[in-house]
């Protein structure tokens, strides 16, 4: 070792301040899902019918 030689020691840097613990609130039960208008049902119907296809054809079990 050299003697006198200085060191340059590191600084710990300067940490984001820590923002306060919020409290775990608790959640209302989710409401249940109204009925669908007549005249949206045929849509609902398309779609559910697309969807299950979908299903059916899948050949991993992951996607479905």
């Amino acid at each position: 070792q050299i003697p006198n030689q200085q060191y340059n020691i590191m600084q710990p840097a300067a940490t984001a301040p820590v923002s306060p613990v919020r409290k775990a609130t608790i959640c209302e039960p989710p409401k249940p899902k109204a009925e669908i208008p007549a005249e949206h049902q045929i849509i609902a119907t398309v779609l559910t019918s697309l969807k299950d296809q979908c299903i059916s054809l899948a050949p991993n079990p992951q996607i479905r």
